[in-house]
């Protein structure tokens, strides 16, 4: 059968020039019009988002964009690949621009089918690039968490881990400056304080984990005790010393100067409450 997605990848983003080389190259290889075979073998929107592809950079671009879209998310299902394709990189005036023509074209408005047609992650996303045209990490936060927020299934869809990867990929990197952005731009585009999302939705050792990294990047030796004391698990046995890791407390205080000790349980302390009481508790 035909592979319809090879053919639009191939023609997508092509200048008139280009086309016309695919053209020339085709009809020497087969005999046969590039357009003759598209028209024999694609029909319905295939055929129509082909020729539109065919027109090159000669389409006027946001009607070419629109009507991208408009394939992508027409019928059932919804190609979110090429929802983001079209929109990221694109300027907030030519986005303005693409939503104007989209609602001509379909009597639609495209935000309203962009939440209609997607879901979980990919709504996110979709939404971020129609905003913006860029996905930021902030938006990849509030991706990591949507299952959360929209089921309040707490701690069960949260994707802890690739909040954890993001924030030590920039501590790593030294980018610790963008540690505060995350959060501040969080806070512009959906609303809500980050923590605040992060202590609802998440468990409360990935909560803690999640808002140490937020400060520098990286865990502290007084952030690694709390963990330890919060043990290994999600559903928190620490109670009762059930689900300790005393291995991990142990391998903070592991070949420290007395002086160094010290200061570890001084900070501790200032942040997490008083270690010895902790301890006993746990």
């Amino acid at each position: 059968g035909t592979n319809e997605k090879e053919i639009f990848r191939v023609l997508d983003n092509r200048t008139k020039t280009e086309i016309e080389c695919i053209e020339k190259d085709f009809k020497e290889l087969t005999g046969a019009t590039l357009e003759s075979w598209l028209r024999g073998d694609l029909s319905g929107d295939d055929l129509e988002k082909a020729m539109l592809l065919m027109m090159g950079d000669e389409a006027e671009e946001d009607l070419k964009s629109a009507s991208l879209l408009n394939y992508a998310m027409k019928g059932v299902g919804c190609d979110v690949k090429s929802v983001l394709d079209v929109l990221y990189g694109k300027t907030p005036d030519e986005l303005g621009q693409i939503s104007h023509k989209y609602r001509i074209i379909t009597g639609n408005q495209l935000v309203d089918d962009i939440k209609s047609k997607h879901t979980g992650s990919d709504e996110v996303y979709a939404l971020a690039a129609l905003e913006r045209g860029r996905i930021e990490p902030a938006d990849k936060f509030r991706a990591a968490m949507d299952g959360v927020i929209n089921n309040h299934a707490y701690g069960l869809f949260t994707n802890a881990d690739a909040m954890k990867d993001t924030l030590r990929q920039l501590g790593e990197a030294g980018r610790t400056d963008e540690l505060e952005k995350i959060q501040t731009d969080y806070k512009e585009h959906y609303g809500t304080d980050l923590l605040d999302d992060l202590r609802d939705k998440c468990w409360s050792r990935d909560y803690t984990e999640i808002k140490a990294l937020l400060e520098n990047g990286k865990l502290n030796p007084e952030d690694e005790i709390k963990l330890g004391i919060m043990g290994k698990g999600y559903l928190n046995f620490s109670i009762f010393g059930m689900g300790t890791d005393p291995k991990a407390i142990e391998a903070v205080f592991a070949d420290k100067a007395p002086d160094e000790r010290a200061e570890i349980i001084e900070r501790f302390n200032k942040k997490y409450g008083d270690l010895t009481d902790a301890l006993h508790r746990n």
